[in-house]
């Protein structure tokens, strides 16, 4: 939604609010209504697994686009919440995590990166000179992701309300096992509220 988005002419003070409400209605609301709907189904049978959809612009917050970077912040804020409270009401069988990817291209910010010609705009182009694979993700980049997630395989590390970051992006060393850079964490701080 462009009134949504910070520019030249448009400054955070005169943005639609009407054009926020619409970007945070469907970025969270969206994930909010699906997971109440699935979630409750998952509950009554004590198993499931809700993978929501975040943004590495949760994580890092980006130019221009304050109304999505928000709802994004919350659908992650949302995902550690609905992870404890659905763990401890209806057991261990139900996980909550969230995969966040980086730039993908979309009707939504089409314009923004790419020029009519299909070069990249210098946003795009500075975007993907920071992208360790340099270039914008597909849709098949999440698949594997969201597949582990789904399965029991990764029950007892992922039961914490994780976000995956899916675009390359280094968060810890190399060097650390893969279960630990996903996992302690957010274990920890989930320790440390008991």
């Amino acid at each position: 939604m462009a009134e949504a988005i910070v520019n030249n002419e448009r400054t955070f003070f005169n943005l639609s609010q009407e054009a926020m409400e619409q970007v945070v209605d469907l970025n969270l609301n969206g994930t909010v209504r699906p997971s109440q709907v699935f979630g409750e189904a998952m509950a009554d049978q004590k198993s499931g697994s809700i993978i929501n959809i975040s943004s590495m612009s949760a994580q890092k917050p980006l130019t221009r686009v304050i109304g999505y970077s928000v709802a994004k912040a919350a659908v992650e804020n949302l995902t550690r919440w609905l992870a404890v409270e659905l763990a401890k009401k209806f057991g261990e069988g139900l996980r909550v995590n969230a995969i966040a990817p980086g730039f993908f291209l979309g009707d939504q910010n089409r314009a923004l990166l790419i020029n009519k010609d299909q070069s990249l705009t210098n946003r795009g182009q500075t975007i993907t000179d920071h992208t360790p694979m340099s270039r914008f993700g597909l849709p098949d980049d999440l698949v594997g992701t969201a597949i582990w997630l789904a399965s029991m395989r990764p029950a007892y590390c992922m039961n914490c309300g994780h976000n995956r970051p899916s675009s390359n992006e280094r968060t810890v060393p190399d060097t650390a096992p893969t279960a630990k850079r996903i996992v302690v964490p957010f274990a920890q701080r989930l320790a440390n509220r008991s």
